[in-house]
């Protein structure tokens, strides 16, 4: 993106039909060699306000702390839905749910999932990533990267796509951080010797079952005190790991570390745990900074609303992509001018306070009445699967505990409530693939662990 003709961006808050199906990208002039390693990591289920750099009253993850104080830190970057195969799936295309098909991922529906009762057999019907809607590690090879993926999700993988565009890909559902620090050091030569590359990492830790990682956890008082120890153990444990990879790699000035989460985590906030039908803000929010000590970025915290859909724009301007009319209608935009404070930040500045930004949540029980969410400047709209509506100003409500919804509603909440009914329109990029998984003993045990049973 170099810049934003008018008439786009009074659109940037409404929302077109789409036709788009893939892109291209090219690159700048500049020789191969001169272009930056990347690195995205995503800690799965991470909610940032549990974080001392974020805000939370103790410090689990220095590592990650020390990164954020030499980095870009974005305090209101949200997700597109509080799943991980639906917000993984945005990051990597720059697209909503509704338009990329990903709206489930491995989850075991007792009363939806196909079961040949002949053969006793149970299966999960998946959504795979349209072939014609081109991937986050498809542009990087695009731009002669080498790409690495490893990842611990079980929604990660080639049944739902994730895997397409990785040169070397690996995953092991039922992994740890230990893991990634094993095959990152087996493949480091590797990497480093296939300059530029584009590694992806997307760690599990932080997800249910949440286990007790010494010597960070402390046995708490209270089943819901010593759930969030446990949490919060597994958060400091991924963290330690970590800055044995960013040391293992040697991540020093040559590479642009981006660090995600896919959705947050709920611990009764609003009645329930872990992540299940809703989309407040605990499990909206997310993580995102960007380190990157070859651009020479000045450390500083964006208080403007970014989404996971933006993060694919904003690494192919980084790496060297050209994407002016090359992305075509897919819905991010690039931060970069948020990250080096250019010319065009005040641009960016008014197109993101006029941006809507969002989410989508498919229930577990009635998969035609989806949950969504809309936020615009300071304002959150919820709509849940009755279609019952929810409103909370995050300026003095921050937590969203005040519901000032009304039928008669004007001004900004009546606008976010037309364009949420413009975004429900909303087509497919592509018709998204279709496979069915059959469920073993072993997964099945697998997805009760992660809460992934129905």
């Amino acid at each position: 993106m170099t810049t934003w003709p008018r008439r786009k961006r009074k659109l940037l808050g409404l929302l077109l039909p789409l036709c788009l199906t893939s892109f291209t990208v090219t690159c700048r002039t500049a020789p191969e060699r001169s272009r930056p390693n990347v690195v995205v990591v995503l800690i799965d289920t991470l909610r940032p306000d549990y974080l001392g750099f974020y805000g939370y009253e103790e410090e689990n993850a220095p590592f990650l702390a020390e990164l954020a104080r030499n980095g870009v830190v974005f305090e209101r970057a949200f997700s597109t839905s509080s799943w991980t195969a639906p917000s993984t799936a945005s990051l990597f295309t720059s697209l909503y749910p509704p338009q990329h098909g990903i709206v489930e991922g491995f989850l075991m529906h007792r009363n939806r999932n196909k079961r040949r009762e002949e053969a006793g057999i149970e299966t999960i019907a998946l959504n795979r990533l349209p072939a014609e809607v081109a991937t986050l590690p498809e542009a990087f090879q695009s731009m002669g990267y080498t790409t690495f993926g490893l990842a611990a999700n079980i929604n990660i993988g080639d049944e739902i796509g994730f895997s397409r565009g990785f040169d070397r890909f690996e995953r092991r559902a039922d992994a740890s951080a230990p893991f990634f620090l094993e095959r990152v050091t087996a493949w480091r030569d590797a990497i480093r010797q296939s300059e530029p590359f584009f590694l992806y990492l997307h760690l599990n830790d932080v997800h249910l079952p949440y286990r007790k990682r010494k010597p960070y956890y402390e046995k708490q008082e209270g089943k819901l005190n010593n759930r969030r120890a446990r949490y919060l153990s597994e958060i400091a444990y991924a963290d330690e790991h970590l800055r044995k990879i960013y040391e293992t790699l040697d991540l020093g000035s040559d590479a642009i570390l981006v660090v995600l989460s896919d959705h947050g985590e709920e611990f009764r906030d609003h009645g329930g745990l872990a992540h299940q039908d809703k989309l407040y803000i605990e499990l909206n929010r997310v993580l995102m900074m960007v380190h990157a000590p070859a651009l020479e970025l000045e450390p500083r915290r964006v208080t403007l609303n970014v989404s996971l859909v933006d993060v694919l724009p904003t690494l192919i301007e980084l790496a060297g992509g050209i994407e002016k009319g090359s992305l075509g209608d897919r819905m991010g935009v690039s931060l970069v001018p948020a990250l080096s404070m250019s010319e065009r930040t005040g641009e960016l500045i008014e197109a993101l306070r006029e941006r809507t930004l969002f989410a989508h949540r498919v229930s577990r029980e009635e998969s035609e009445h989806p949950l969504w969410a809309a936020t615009l400047r300071h304002w959150k709209l919820i709509e849940k699967a009755d279609g019952a509506r929810e409103l909370y100003n995050h300026r003095r409500d921050p937590i969203e505990r005040h519901n000032l919804y009304s039928p008669h509603a004007d001004g900004i909440p009546m606008k976010m409530i037309e364009t949420l009914e413009e975004f429900k329109k909303v087509r497919l990029a592509a018709e998204p693939g279709r496979v069915e998984v059959e469920v073993d003993p072993e997964l099945e045990e697998q997805l009760r662990s992660l809460g992934y049973v129905n």
